[in-house]
Protein backbone atom coordinates (compact mmCIF):
# COMPACT_ATOMS: atom_id res chain seq x y z
CA UNK A 1 0.00 0.00 0.00
CA UNK A 2 1.47 2.99 -0.78
CA UNK A 3 2.33 6.33 1.49
CA UNK A 4 -1.05 8.55 0.82
CA UNK A 5 -0.02 11.93 0.58
CA UNK A 6 -3.94 12.83 2.13
CA UNK A 7 -2.78 11.25 5.30
CA UNK A 8 -0.62 14.09 5.75
CA UNK A 9 -2.53 16.81 4.52
CA UNK A 10 -5.28 15.48 7.30
CA UNK A 11 -2.44 15.47 10.09
CA UNK A 12 -1.33 19.19 8.76
CA UNK A 13 -4.94 20.57 8.81
CA UNK A 14 -5.55 18.99 12.31
CA UNK A 15 -2.26 20.43 13.60
CA UNK A 16 -3.54 23.92 12.54
CA UNK A 17 -6.48 23.68 13.94
CA UNK A 18 -5.10 22.99 17.33
CA UNK A 19 -2.96 25.39 17.27
CA UNK A 20 -4.76 28.39 15.41
CA UNK A 21 -8.44 27.45 16.85
CA UNK A 22 -8.07 24.88 19.95
CA UNK A 23 -5.55 26.84 21.82
CA UNK A 24 -6.64 30.33 20.30
CA UNK A 25 -10.22 29.77 21.51
CA UNK A 26 -9.44 28.49 25.18
CA UNK A 27 -5.97 30.28 25.86
CA UNK A 28 -6.56 33.56 24.19
CA UNK A 29 -10.60 33.50 24.10
CA UNK A 30 -10.42 34.48 20.38
CA UNK A 31 -13.41 36.05 19.16
CA UNK A 32 -15.16 35.04 22.70
CA UNK A 33 -15.69 31.91 21.79
CA UNK A 34 -14.27 29.94 24.82
CA UNK A 35 -17.92 29.49 26.27
CA UNK A 36 -18.74 27.17 23.03
CA UNK A 37 -14.92 26.23 23.14
CA UNK A 38 -16.22 22.56 24.34
CA UNK A 39 -18.09 21.98 21.10
CA UNK A 40 -14.79 22.40 19.08
CA UNK A 41 -12.77 19.53 21.20
CA UNK A 42 -12.65 16.87 18.63
CA UNK A 43 -8.90 16.61 17.54
CA UNK A 44 -7.98 14.43 19.21
CA UNK A 45 -9.95 11.47 18.59
CA UNK A 46 -9.43 12.46 15.07
CA UNK A 47 -5.19 12.88 15.49
CA UNK A 48 -5.41 8.77 16.71
CA UNK A 49 -7.78 8.12 14.07
CA UNK A 50 -4.76 9.51 11.41
CA UNK A 51 -1.97 7.62 13.34
CA UNK A 52 -4.13 4.08 12.92
CA UNK A 53 -4.87 4.78 9.34
CA UNK A 54 -1.27 5.77 8.67
CA UNK A 55 -0.16 2.84 10.31
CA UNK A 56 -1.91 0.84 8.21
CA UNK A 57 -0.14 2.50 5.27
CA UNK A 58 3.03 1.93 6.76
CA UNK A 59 2.21 -1.71 6.53
CA UNK A 60 1.19 -2.18 3.41
CA UNK A 61 4.81 -0.51 2.53
CA UNK A 62 8.08 -0.69 2.18
CA UNK A 63 8.52 -0.96 5.79
CA UNK A 64 6.59 -4.28 6.33
CA UNK A 65 4.85 -3.43 9.52
CA UNK A 66 6.07 -5.57 12.47
CA UNK A 67 6.15 -8.98 12.11
CA UNK A 68 8.76 -10.42 14.47
CA UNK A 69 10.29 -9.47 18.19
CA UNK A 70 13.11 -8.16 16.93
CA UNK A 71 10.78 -5.99 14.25
CA UNK A 72 8.83 -4.77 17.27
CA UNK A 73 11.85 -3.61 19.08
CA UNK A 74 13.05 -1.65 16.04
CA UNK A 75 9.97 -0.32 15.32
CA UNK A 76 9.76 1.30 19.09
CA UNK A 77 13.37 2.59 18.81
CA UNK A 78 12.80 4.46 15.63
CA UNK A 79 9.37 5.55 16.90
CA UNK A 80 10.21 6.62 19.91
CA UNK A 81 13.49 8.49 18.97
CA UNK A 82 11.33 10.47 16.70
CA UNK A 83 8.74 11.48 19.46
CA UNK A 84 11.43 12.27 22.19
CA UNK A 85 14.53 14.16 20.86
CA UNK A 86 12.58 17.10 19.38
CA UNK A 87 10.51 16.93 22.71
CA UNK A 88 13.80 17.32 24.36
CA UNK A 89 14.93 19.92 22.32
CA UNK A 90 11.95 22.05 23.50
CA UNK A 91 12.41 20.97 27.01
CA UNK A 92 16.06 22.28 27.07
CA UNK A 93 14.92 25.48 25.81
CA UNK A 94 11.76 25.97 28.31
CA UNK A 95 14.34 24.91 31.07
CA UNK A 96 16.51 27.70 29.97
CA UNK A 97 13.25 30.15 30.13
CA UNK A 98 12.08 29.11 33.35
CA UNK A 99 15.49 29.55 34.91
CA UNK A 100 15.67 32.86 33.04
CA UNK A 101 12.46 34.08 34.29
CA UNK A 102 12.00 31.95 37.20
CA UNK A 103 12.20 35.28 39.68
CA UNK A 104 9.16 36.73 37.68
CA UNK A 105 7.00 33.45 38.26
CA UNK A 106 7.33 33.08 41.21
CA UNK A 107 10.03 29.89 41.62
CA UNK A 108 11.38 31.00 44.73
CA UNK A 109 13.18 27.18 45.50
CA UNK A 110 14.19 26.90 42.05
CA UNK A 111 16.49 23.88 41.55
CA UNK A 112 17.76 23.48 38.05
CA UNK A 113 18.78 19.76 38.43
CA UNK A 114 15.20 19.12 39.38
CA UNK A 115 13.83 21.00 37.03
CA UNK A 116 15.28 19.62 34.23
CA UNK A 117 14.78 16.07 35.18
CA UNK A 118 11.11 16.81 35.42
CA UNK A 119 11.18 18.17 31.84
CA UNK A 120 13.62 15.23 30.56
CA UNK A 121 10.49 12.90 31.50
CA UNK A 122 8.00 13.15 29.10
CA UNK A 123 5.14 12.16 31.62
CA UNK A 124 5.98 15.19 33.70
CA UNK A 125 6.79 17.45 30.95
CA UNK A 126 8.24 19.94 33.59
CA UNK A 127 5.35 18.99 35.95
CA UNK A 128 5.50 22.68 38.38
CA UNK A 129 8.27 24.16 36.87
CA UNK A 130 6.76 25.88 34.39
CA UNK A 131 5.40 29.29 33.38
CA UNK A 132 2.76 30.38 31.49
CA UNK A 133 2.03 28.12 28.48
CA UNK A 134 5.12 25.99 28.30
CA UNK A 135 3.36 22.68 29.24
CA UNK A 136 0.09 23.10 29.26
CA UNK A 137 -0.12 21.43 25.63
CA UNK A 138 2.46 18.60 26.83
CA UNK A 139 -0.31 15.96 28.78
CA UNK A 140 -0.61 14.90 25.07
CA UNK A 141 2.62 13.13 24.86
CA UNK A 142 2.09 10.24 27.39
CA UNK A 143 -0.81 8.71 26.10
CA UNK A 144 0.56 9.17 22.60
CA UNK A 145 4.00 7.02 23.48
CA UNK A 146 1.79 4.56 25.28
CA UNK A 147 -0.75 4.22 21.89
CA UNK A 148 2.35 4.46 19.77
CA UNK A 149 3.90 1.05 21.66
CA UNK A 150 0.94 -0.98 22.07
CA UNK A 151 -0.85 0.00 18.41
CA UNK A 152 1.25 -2.77 16.75
CA UNK A 153 0.39 -5.71 18.96
CA UNK A 154 -3.02 -4.19 19.76
CA UNK A 155 -3.82 -4.07 15.96
CA UNK A 156 -4.52 -8.10 15.91
CA UNK A 157 -7.82 -6.60 17.29
CA UNK A 158 -8.96 -5.29 14.42
CA UNK A 159 -11.17 -7.59 11.55
CA UNK A 160 -9.55 -7.12 7.67
CA UNK A 161 -12.73 -5.02 7.34
CA UNK A 162 -12.25 -3.25 10.57
CA UNK A 163 -15.71 -1.71 12.54
CA UNK A 164 -18.18 0.26 10.96
CA UNK A 165 -18.21 3.66 13.71
CA UNK A 166 -21.93 3.39 14.40
CA UNK A 167 -21.14 -0.36 16.22
CA UNK A 168 -17.59 0.88 17.69
CA UNK A 169 -18.15 4.20 19.53
CA UNK A 170 -21.16 2.93 21.49
CA UNK A 171 -19.20 -0.27 22.45
CA UNK A 172 -16.75 2.25 23.34
CA UNK A 173 -18.53 4.75 25.45
CA UNK A 174 -19.61 1.23 27.39
CA UNK A 175 -15.85 -0.11 27.77
CA UNK A 176 -15.13 4.16 29.51
CA UNK A 177 -18.00 3.57 31.63
CA UNK A 178 -16.71 0.62 33.18
CA UNK A 179 -13.16 1.67 33.15
CA UNK A 180 -14.00 4.78 34.86
CA UNK A 181 -14.62 2.63 37.67
CA UNK A 182 -11.87 0.09 37.96
CA UNK A 183 -9.79 0.36 41.64
CA UNK A 184 -6.40 0.77 39.48
CA UNK A 185 -4.08 3.29 40.47
CA UNK A 186 -3.99 6.13 38.03
CA UNK A 187 -6.98 5.08 36.64
CA UNK A 188 -7.22 8.49 34.37
CA UNK A 189 -4.23 7.49 32.27
CA UNK A 190 -5.50 4.56 31.86
CA UNK A 191 -8.97 6.05 30.99
CA UNK A 192 -6.71 7.94 28.20
CA UNK A 193 -5.14 5.60 26.77
CA UNK A 194 -7.81 2.95 26.42
CA UNK A 195 -9.76 5.44 24.71
CA UNK A 196 -7.71 6.70 22.72
CA UNK A 197 -5.20 3.14 21.61
CA UNK A 198 -9.02 2.63 20.79
CA UNK A 199 -9.80 5.34 18.39
CA UNK A 200 -6.22 4.33 16.96
CA UNK A 201 -7.63 0.53 15.97
CA UNK A 202 -10.39 2.51 14.39
CA UNK A 203 -8.57 4.55 12.15
CA UNK A 204 -6.35 1.33 11.57
CA UNK A 205 -9.17 -0.58 10.71
CA UNK A 206 -11.04 2.16 8.58
CA UNK A 207 -8.76 1.59 5.83
CA UNK A 208 -10.95 -1.42 4.99
CA UNK A 209 -13.72 0.21 5.44
CA UNK A 210 -14.03 1.08 1.47
CA UNK A 211 -16.93 2.53 0.50
CA UNK A 212 -19.20 1.51 3.63
CA UNK A 213 -17.61 4.49 5.01
CA UNK A 214 -20.07 7.25 4.14
CA UNK A 215 -23.04 5.02 4.82
CA UNK A 216 -21.21 4.24 8.20
CA UNK A 217 -20.68 7.67 8.65
CA UNK A 218 -24.47 8.92 8.27
CA UNK A 219 -25.33 6.04 10.72
CA UNK A 220 -23.10 7.19 13.40
CA UNK A 221 -24.35 10.74 13.13
CA UNK A 222 -27.78 10.34 13.34
CA UNK A 223 -27.31 7.68 16.55
CA UNK A 224 -24.86 9.77 18.13
CA UNK A 225 -27.31 13.23 17.55
CA UNK A 226 -30.15 11.04 18.98
CA UNK A 227 -28.02 9.43 22.11
CA UNK A 228 -26.37 13.10 22.92
CA UNK A 229 -30.12 14.26 22.59
CA UNK A 230 -31.57 11.60 25.13
CA UNK A 231 -28.59 12.39 27.33
CA UNK A 232 -29.16 15.80 27.49
CA UNK A 233 -32.95 15.24 28.34
CA UNK A 234 -32.56 12.89 31.21
CA UNK A 235 -29.23 14.29 32.88
CA UNK A 236 -27.48 17.00 30.93
CA UNK A 237 -24.57 17.21 29.37
CA UNK A 238 -21.37 18.49 30.77
CA UNK A 239 -18.90 20.59 29.37
CA UNK A 240 -16.69 18.62 26.62
CA UNK A 241 -13.55 20.26 28.47
CA UNK A 242 -14.86 18.83 31.58
CA UNK A 243 -15.77 15.50 29.72
CA UNK A 244 -12.35 15.35 27.70
CA UNK A 245 -10.34 14.94 30.91
CA UNK A 246 -10.41 12.18 31.37
CA UNK A 247 -12.46 10.82 28.56
CA UNK A 248 -15.62 9.67 29.63
CA UNK A 249 -18.98 7.88 28.12
CA UNK A 250 -19.92 10.93 26.87
CA UNK A 251 -17.36 12.20 25.61
CA UNK A 252 -16.88 9.02 23.57
CA UNK A 253 -20.88 9.61 22.23
CA UNK A 254 -19.72 13.19 21.35
CA UNK A 255 -16.70 12.33 19.47
CA UNK A 256 -18.90 9.91 17.73
CA UNK A 257 -20.64 12.59 16.14
CA UNK A 258 -17.95 14.69 15.03
CA UNK A 259 -16.13 11.67 13.59
CA UNK A 260 -18.96 10.70 11.80
CA UNK A 261 -19.39 14.27 10.49
CA UNK A 262 -15.65 14.61 9.49
CA UNK A 263 -15.65 11.01 7.53
CA UNK A 264 -18.47 12.46 5.52
CA UNK A 265 -16.79 15.66 4.82
CA UNK A 266 -13.30 14.27 4.58
CA UNK A 267 -15.02 11.54 1.35
CA UNK A 268 -16.80 14.22 -0.06
CA UNK A 269 -13.74 16.87 -0.69
CA UNK A 270 -12.49 16.48 -4.58
CA UNK A 271 -9.34 15.31 -4.69
CA UNK A 272 -7.57 18.14 -6.12
CA UNK A 273 -8.36 20.27 -3.35
CA UNK A 274 -6.20 17.71 -1.12
CA UNK A 275 -3.80 18.33 -3.36
CA UNK A 276 -3.42 21.84 -3.80
CA UNK A 277 -3.82 22.66 -0.12
CA UNK A 278 -0.92 19.87 0.84
CA UNK A 279 1.18 22.23 -2.28
CA UNK A 280 0.15 25.34 -0.27
CA UNK A 281 3.86 27.21 1.26
CA UNK A 282 1.39 28.89 4.04
CA UNK A 283 0.41 25.23 4.83
CA UNK A 284 3.70 23.62 4.73
CA UNK A 285 4.60 23.69 8.25
CA UNK A 286 2.08 21.73 9.34
CA UNK A 287 2.40 19.51 6.92
CA UNK A 288 6.01 18.64 6.99
CA UNK A 289 6.66 19.13 10.38
CA UNK A 290 3.43 19.54 12.20
CA UNK A 291 4.55 17.96 15.55
CA UNK A 292 7.33 20.37 15.94
CA UNK A 293 5.25 23.42 15.67
CA UNK A 294 2.51 21.21 18.14
CA UNK A 295 5.56 21.35 20.98
CA UNK A 296 7.15 25.20 19.86
CA UNK A 297 3.65 26.76 20.12
CA UNK A 298 3.93 26.39 23.83
CA UNK A 299 6.95 29.41 23.80
CA UNK A 300 4.82 31.09 21.22
CA UNK A 301 1.53 31.19 22.93
CA UNK A 302 4.11 32.36 25.89
CA UNK A 303 5.09 35.52 23.95
CA UNK A 304 1.99 36.01 22.75
CA UNK A 305 0.46 36.61 26.38
CA UNK A 306 3.47 38.71 27.36
CA UNK A 307 2.77 41.40 23.83
CA UNK A 308 -0.87 41.21 25.25
CA UNK A 309 -0.10 41.99 29.13
CA UNK A 310 3.35 43.92 28.90
CA UNK A 311 3.02 45.87 25.51
CA UNK A 312 -0.95 45.70 25.20
CA UNK A 313 -1.56 44.72 21.73
CA UNK A 314 -4.97 43.15 20.89
CA UNK A 315 -5.71 39.84 21.39
CA UNK A 316 -6.88 39.34 18.11
CA UNK A 317 -2.86 40.35 16.42
CA UNK A 318 -1.10 38.57 19.31
CA UNK A 319 -3.01 35.24 18.13
CA UNK A 320 -1.94 35.63 14.41
CA UNK A 321 1.18 36.70 15.34
CA UNK A 322 0.83 33.29 17.46
CA UNK A 323 0.09 31.14 14.81
CA UNK A 324 2.72 32.48 12.47
CA UNK A 325 5.55 32.12 15.57
CA UNK A 326 4.64 28.77 16.33
CA UNK A 327 4.86 27.81 12.40
CA UNK A 328 8.18 29.64 12.05
CA UNK A 329 9.79 28.29 15.38
CA UNK A 330 8.26 24.32 14.10
CA UNK A 331 10.34 25.01 10.98
CA UNK A 332 13.45 25.48 12.43
CA UNK A 333 13.58 22.78 14.81
CA UNK A 334 12.05 19.68 12.27
CA UNK A 335 15.30 18.93 11.26
CA UNK A 336 15.31 17.04 15.08
CA UNK A 337 12.36 15.36 13.63
CA UNK A 338 14.43 13.25 11.05
CA UNK A 339 16.66 12.32 13.96
CA UNK A 340 15.65 8.52 13.76
CA UNK A 341 17.59 5.46 16.22
CA UNK A 342 17.96 2.54 13.76
CA UNK A 343 18.85 -1.04 14.91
Amino acid sequence: MARDRSVDVARGALMLYIVAIIHGVWWFNIFGWQRWGGALLFEMPAIFIVSGYAYRLFEGGRGGGVRSPGDYVRYLVTRLSRILVPYWAYALAAVLIVQWLKGSWGHSDWKFADAALAWADPTSAGSAWTGLYLNNHLWFLSPFIVVTALLPVARRLVPAGGWPLWSFAPVLAAVMAVVARLPVPRVHFVQMVVFYLAWALFGYGLAGRGERRRYDARVALIAALVGLGVVHAIVGLPSMQEAKFPPTWIFTLFSMAWMAALLLLVTSVPRSWVDRLGEAQWFAPFVDCGYSVYLWQGVAYSVGRVMNTQLGAPIPLVWAVTVVLSAVLGRLASPLERIRIRL
